[in-house]
């Protein structure tokens, strides 16, 4: 029960913040806008941020980055100037070869694989380039960075809130279905555990939006397929994908790699993914006020700060296991802040989203697809069975242990498998899908086929089972199985994706100025009348899925305010 005094003390306040309420939040609001003030704020944000950045690279502790530590001078300077060498090598190689190959038609990902693979395979290579496992890790986490940046930067919040239903229901039920299958032949098939058959599944079904964006950003340019909104719902549709999947991969990895009650462990995973969605929120909002829109250095600030926050939030809460809930947290950072930021200022996203875009195709897909193909080692063929090794690094104190890659022509089969098997039952599946849609057979191809390709996320997030197996021996051996599975999904998918996708997409889509002016009025009012016409005169004659497609013709064109118009 509230007492006289408790009620006296409500109205008071009631009756404060009604006479001073606007006065204080206009003072809070004139004080954060003070150029100053503001500047400040921002910098102190941004040196946090790249202190922490720093802290969680390096592996010290947050408030004694001194404590405990050894030198070896000698010994640490030699291993770091090996490492260098040996990443400029990466990198440069791999830009070189992945330009070349372009001119094939095919993505310049899979040059930049094939070094990995070149070099770990060619003795005198491997024997003389040398990148320390520890950084070796540390480069593809930063590179996840980046793809998780890029992909938050391009999230069109507006296309996906208006138009959920059928890029939801294309990304969503396509991958379950391509990964149920694959989940279904490696257990029952390939002696794959549970968990494991949906580890894999979910990870090979994982789309790539780093194949197909350039190819839908190309026909948004060249206003092919845009009457039906196809480059907008394209990435859609990758978007939900790769959420989807990525939660799922999450969740079982949690499960998988704990001897904690399995129930626990997923109420207490769910609870920190809910945990970091408003985390990421909330640091997306704040970045809507620091730094000013109007100020002379908005752009590199904004750049400066997505890059040291999102580093610190994706490998810091890694370091202390919680990478995923990092993951979750800078995805909606990076979706909830250029949401103000393609309006407050004339250049719009323009220069950030310029940033990372070349950031991600001359620094950080080398280096990730280059890394990532030094794991398949071909050098110890065995027709029977394949086993793996290990060896150990240090660095500063951290003890790692990771498989090197000896791959028998049983398991390539057997990979191979999975990934065609794949990638049917998506294009199956897909079709299904958008066969309830206004779109033309043409138009549904190039839809389809846009969710081919993988690449992104395999490299990104594919090894890291590998550390995780490094403490469960009784995992290590399908982690590797999987981990080659991503591999050979991105030699196998990503170049032939990339090759019929830039070669047909312009061919099949149609310029909306051409169709416009080739369909006459009387044309456009007749079909809006047929499309309209869900319940026909006779309705015995028209079977389910005919009824079920007419309404979804309604739903797209309906009054023009459609997915598709």
């Amino acid at each position: 029960m509230v007492n006289v005094d408790q009620c006296k003390m409500l109205s008071l306040f009631f009756s404060m913040d009604h006479r001073y309420g606007g006065a204080i939040r206009k003072g809070i609001k004139t004080f954060f806008l003070n150029p100053q003030v503001n500047l400040g704020i921002t910098s102190l944000i941004l040196f946090a941020a790249m202190y922490v950045s720093l802290i969680a690279i390096v592996g010290r502790p947050l408030l004694h980055p001194y404590y405990n530590s050894t030198f070896t001078r000698e010994s640490t300077m030699d291993e770091i100037a090996s490492s260098t060498f040996s990443i400029f090598f990466f990198w440069i190689a791999s830009v070189t070869i992945g330009h070349l190959i372009t001119y094939i038609r095919l993505p310049s990902l899979f040059g930049a694989l094939c070094v990995g693979i070149f070099v770990t395979n060619v003795p005198t290579l491997a024997n003389l380039i040398y990148v320390n496992q520890y950084w070796h890790f540390i480069i593809r986490k930063l590179c996840l960075v980046c793809i998780i940046i890029r992909w938050g930067l391009g999230i069109n919040g507006t296309y996906i809130r208006e138009n959920p239903a059928y890029p939801l229901a294309l990304g969503i039920l396509s991958a379950t279905a391509e990964a149920a299958a694959i989940a279904i032949v490696s257990i029952f098939f390939f002696n794959s555990s549970v968990s494991f058959g949906i580890l894999g599944g979910f990870l090979l079904a994982t789309v790539s939006p780093a194949v197909c964006g350039p190819v839908m950003l190309k026909c948004a340019r060249l206003k092919l397929g845009t009457d039906k909104n196809i480059p907008s719902f394209v990435p859609a549709a990758c978007c939900f994908d790769n959420t989807f999947s990525i939660i799922i991969v999450s969740l079982v990895s949690a499960i998988t790699f704990t001897h904690e009650p399995k129930f626990a462990v997923f109420v207490r995973n769910v609870g920190e993914i809910i945990l970091s969605v408003f985390i990421g929120i909330f640091i997306g909002w704040v970045l809507w006020h620091f730094p000013l829109p109007n100020h002379k250095h908005t752009n590199t600030g904004r750049i400066l700060l997505i890059i040291f926050l999102s580093i610190s939030i994706i490998i810091g809460m890694g370091s202390v296991q919680h990478g995923f809930d990092g993951v979750v947290a800078c995805l909606l950072l990076c979706f909830v802040a250029p949401t103000r930021w393609r309006t407050d200022n004339p250049k719009k996203l323009g220069p950030v989203a310029r940033f990372f875009a070349s950031a991600w195709f001359y620094v950080a897909s080398p280096l990730l697809f280059s890394l990532v193909g030094t794991f398949l080692d071909f050098s110890k063929v065995n027709a029977i069975s394949f086993f793996l090794g290990f060896f150990k690094s240090t660095l500063d104190g951290y003890v790692n242990y990771y498989p090197v890659l000896q791959i028998s022509m049983s398991a390539i089969g057997s990979c191979i498998i999975l990934v065609v098997l794949g990638t049917l039952v998506r294009l199956a599946s897909g079709f299904a899908i958008v066969a309830c849609s206004p779109l033309h057979l043409r138009e549904q191809f190039v839809v389809v086929w846009s969710l081919i390709p993988k690449a992104t996320v395999q490299a990104a997030i594919g090894p890291n089972l590998l550390v995780s197996a490094s403490e469960y021996s009784e995992f290590q051996d399908e982690s590797l199985f999987t981990v080659v599975c991503c591999i050979f999904a991105i030699l196998l998918t990503a170049p032939i994706g990339a090759f019929v996708l830039d070669l047909t997409a312009p061919r099949l889509l149609q310029k909306a100025a051409e169709r416009t002016a080739s369909v006459s009025p009387e044309d456009v009012e007749k079909a809006q009348k047929k499309a309209l016409s869900v319940i026909p005169e006779k309705p015995e004659n028209q079977s389910k899925f005919k009824r079920f497609r007419a309404i979804s013709l309604q739903y797209g064109c309906a009054n023009g305010k459609g997915l598709f118009r």
